[in-house]
């Protein structure tokens, strides 16, 4: 119930949603070189939450930036299995280090709660339940999907 907390957080979100380019891509995420593919899955999960949270207050995220997030989405969906498309744009090999894991993935529940994309769901049956201690905990609960 802080109102002002909370338009706080919506205009942070539209910061970050502004900056995903027209590949799905993040600028910031991709200086970061090798570890550019893991960091646009950590700018995912705020972001998703966050659109997630704004929906249910009125506000649609979703749809900002010509639907920059599915496009943020499909980019990083897209690159689960390889990620060749982020070497090519960093130069540099990926690092996946602590990348595909349950918790990293947590940003699929709102992102499939919204869209249905079933090669979402694919990798959420894969992994749920996906949890996450900044999202609260278990993700795959709060959105009332079933724990396969």
């Amino acid at each position: 119930d802080d109102k002002k907390l909370f338009d706080w957080g919506i205009e942070s979100a539209r910061i970050g949603i502004s900056q995903i380019q027209k590949d799905g891509t993040l600028p910031l995420e991709l200086a970061r070189g090798p570890k550019a593919y893991n960091y646009h899955h950590y700018a995912a999960i705020p972001l998703m939450m966050t659109a997630s949270l704004a929906q249910k207050n009125g506000i649609d995220l979703f749809s900002e930036n010509d639907e920059a997030l599915k496009r943020l989405a499909r980019v990083i969906i897209e690159n689960l299995d390889n990620q060749d498309y982020f070497e090519k744009l960093t130069g540099e090999k990926q690092n996946l280090e602590r990348t595909i894991t349950s918790s990293n993935l947590s940003w699929l529940e709102p992102y499939y709660n919204y869209y249905h994309d079933p090669q979402a769901l694919e990798w959420l049956e894969k992994f749920r339940p996906v949890k996450h201690s900044r999202v609260g905990g278990d993700a795959t609960l709060l959105y009332g999907a079933d724990k396969k």
